[in-house]
């Protein structure tokens, strides 16, 4: 049976080979499995061969054609490159702008705790965003576990001292922990995906076919990637279908009860 390395240099010997002829642009991924396995081997391990292959290989491309080699850097390592010059306070800083983003004021008033803390004990409808910083090392809140205090603390005081009146007015956002890694990743991929659009360097050094590769990879981390990340840590995922059902559930006559508004998404609105 064949090693990972072995089953890497048999991989890529048959990319090379298969991209020495201009005739032949790529090895679809069923021919180059089948070129490569031998008796005994896994084909599982054959996979993650390849997979460390394109994350490993500067000039080895693989898209609809197949595999192959050329002379132009790839691009999955050159975003690699690229966030490396990201540091995690950068990407930590343009999360909470996305986040900050993500809500404007309609049927509830929007506040963002790390912009400002105090939640006014009133009539109005709040959606109170906290942040990941809210939560120390775990970034988050467990489901499974008791409540924190952060979030206790602001659902029962008001701002100025005593309880709150108004707790059915309230609905707090919190992250949920775990997630913090990944969110973060996908916000160095997109800050170095933005960082290589703009390098008149990376420009003259791609072709045509890669330059557009780069603008749509870009494009998609903003409008897809990223945000849903984000909405989901913070369970907003979907927050903005359901608030459009609060006019329909914040009868002004109930405005003094105290009893949470189920808007059927993972929120917080009565503590136990």
């Amino acid at each position: 049976m064949s090693t990972g390395r072995q089953l890497a240099r048999r991989l890529a010997t048959t990319v090379y080979l298969y991209s020495l002829t201009r005739d032949v642009p790529g090895v679809p991924a069923a021919e180059l499995y089948g070129a490569v396995l031998g008796p005994g081997d896994d084909a599982n391990w054959l996979q993650k061969a390849l997979d460390g292959l394109e994350g490993c290989c500067w000039y080895l491309h693989a898209d609809v054609r197949g595999y192959r080699f050329s002379t132009e850097a790839s691009l999955v390592k050159l975003i690699q490159e690229a966030e490396t010059e990201i540091s995690v306070s950068k990407a930590r800083a343009r999360a909470t702008k996305i986040l900050s983003e993500q809500f404007k004021d309609g049927v509830l008033k929007v506040r963002r705790a790390w912009e400002d803390s105090k939640v006014p004990d009133n009539a109005d409808a709040w959606l109170v965003i906290l942040h990941w910083d809210d939560f120390g090392d775990v970034r988050g809140v467990d489901p499974h576990a008791p409540l924190p205090s952060r979030v206790r603390q602001l659902w029962e005081k008001a701002p100025i001292g005593g309880l709150r009146e108004y707790r059915n007015r309230l609905v707090s956002l919190a992250p949920t922990a775990g997630t913090h890694g990944a969110m973060v990743r996908a916000v160095r991929t997109l800050l170095a995906l933005e960082l290589l659009s703009a390098s008149e360097a990376i420009l003259t050094a791609l072709s045509t076919e890669k330059w557009a590769e780069l603008k749509d990879k870009a494009k998609g981390a903003r409008r897809r990637g990223t945000s849903q990340r984000l909405a989901r840590q913070v369970s907003l995922a979907k927050a903005k279908e359901k608030l459009a059902t609060l006019d329909h559930t914040l009868d002004r006559s109930s405005r003094d009860q105290t009893g949470p508004t189920d808007l059927g998404i993972p929120i917080i609105t009565n503590p136990r």
